[in-house]
This record gives C-alpha cells, sequence and structure tokens, in this order.
C-alpha cells in the first residue's frame, strides 16, 4: 500500500496513509538503542531524541539513568505511548545480555507501579506485566474483581540468556518470544488479561489505554529512587526499542 506526504493546516508534516489512518513514524527509522554496561554507558543513540520518536518515549528516572545499587549495571524506566488508531500497535524490544543474568532484568507492563510480580499500588485494573528474573520469563495478568493479585498466566524456566538476545514483541493481548532458537507466541484474547494497547477509554481506575512502561535492571515501580522492594538486576548491556503498526 502506497503512502503519501501531505501538509496539515499547521504547517506540521504528518505522513497518513490512503486509508485515512497514520503511519507508525518510528517504525521508519533504526530503533531506539540504549547501552547500559559498558564503557559507552549510559548512552542512547539519537534515533531516541528524534522528532519521531518525540509523544512516543519518555524516560521515567530523573536523570534517565541511574546506577541506583552501584553495581556498574545501569537502570532505566520507560514510559512508550502506543496507540493503534495513529498508527503504533505494539512495540518490539531486542535485549542484549552481557554475562549471566541476576535479578530482575527486565519488567513490561500495563501500570506505572508495577512491581513486578503481577501487583501494583492499585493503581489502574489493567496491570498486567511481564518480569525476566534471572532466567526465567514470566506473565502476570491484569486484576480481576474477586481474582489474586498476581495471577500468573504464562512462564517458562531456564532460558539460554547469557550473552545471548531475547526478543519481545508487545501487542495487545498477545506476547511474542524468540532467543536463539527458541521461540514462541501466546496470547489471551478471549480473557483479557495480558497488557492491553488500545485506545484511550475513559472509567479512572477501570479505563484502558494504549500507553506502557518497560525497565531494564530493575523494576518500574517507584521511579523517583530505587525500585519496589530493591528489584534490581543485572546483566542486561543493551536494548533496542522500535514501534511497529
Amino acid at each position: 500500500m502506497r503512502c503519501a506526504r501531505w501538509l496539515v493546516v499547521a504547517l506540521v508534516p504528518a505522513l497518513w496513509c490512503a486509508n485515512g489512518l497514520a503511519v507508525c513514524r518510528p517504525s521508519a527509522l533504526a530503533p531506539c538503542e540504549i547501552e547500559l554496561h559498558g564503557e559507552a554507558a549510559p548512552r542512547l543513540t539519537g534515533s531516541c531524541d528524534s522528532e519521531a520518536w518525540k509523544g512516543h518515549l519518555t524516560f521515567e528516572l530523573p536523570q534517565r539513568f541511574a546506577d541506583a545499587d552501584a553495581n556498574g549495571w545501569h537502570e532505566v524506566v520507560l514510559q512508550l505511548d502506543l496507540d493503534p488508531t495513529s498508527g503504533c500497535s505494539c512495540a518490539v524490544f531486542r535485549i542484549a545480555y552481557e554475562g549471566e543474568p541476576s535479578g530482575r532484568t527486565v519488567n513490561i507492563g500495563d501500570s506505572p507501579t508495577n512491581d513486578g510480580y503481577g501487583g501494583d499500588s492499585w493503581s489502574t485494573r489493567f496491570d498486567a506485566e511481564l518480569l525476566v528474573s534471572h532466567r526465567d520469563l514470566l506473565a502476570f495478568g491484569a486484576e480481576h474483581r474477586g481474582s489474586p493479585a498476581e495471577s500468573r498466566v504464562f512462564g517458562l524456566s531456564n532460558l539460554p540468556l547469557a550473552n545471548r538476545v531475547l526478543e519481545l514483541e508487545i501487542c495487545d493481548q498477545s506476547v511474542r518470544y524468540a532467543v536463539d532458537e527458541l521461540s514462541g507466541f501466546f496470547n489471551t484474547y478471549t480473557s483479557n488479561e495480558l497488557i492491553a494497547i488500545r485506545p484511550a477509554t475513559r472509567g479512572g481506575k477501570d479505563a484502558a489505554d494504549a500507553r506502557i512502561y518497560a525497565a531494564f535492571n530493575r523494576v518500574i515501580h517507584r521511579r523517583a529512587g530505587r525500585p519496589s522492594h530493591d528489584r534490581f538486576g543485572s546483566g542486561v548491556r543493551r536494548v533496542e526499542i522500535s514501534l511497529t503498526p
């Protein structure tokens, strides 16, 4: 399908496809790359600060990066704003490990107060999250009335992560994963237990939106300082982030 470039009334260029839906502008660029370990760390590539990424990517820690546990592995927490109606429906993370990972190295969730194991500070009913803890990939479901707060819906143990790249694609109610020759896909289309990426709705705590959060070498919660329960991790050297339709 061909797309055309138009000039809107405010004289700001925008990309639109023939069907009227906006193109996901970051998908046309190189991924946003973040270095968290090594001589160059912490640093990020120019794509991360480009005009195309504005409105989609926010660094949540006060100084963008931290090494709060002083172990030489930097931590970062990101807010990603997606919206299927404006072209960006999924986020892809390519997570490069150096050595054997330890602790909580990846936390991706619906809630700004996700703490790694399915809970949050009751910020929103939509609090599903993924966690990589040591060599395990775990998925916890969203809050349902009358159900336990920490409801695990998926798990893989003893993944070969040392000196390898873990790829995670997060879409509405689905996750694709790949590391070496191991790959798979799981979804909760019928139960809506996984991460929700959908146009914003009203309803306060019960409202869904297309905003997700991602933390590396720590969990998401308590972004102004040390993470919730001191849930740090080490092993993530680089993260590449792409947004896709």
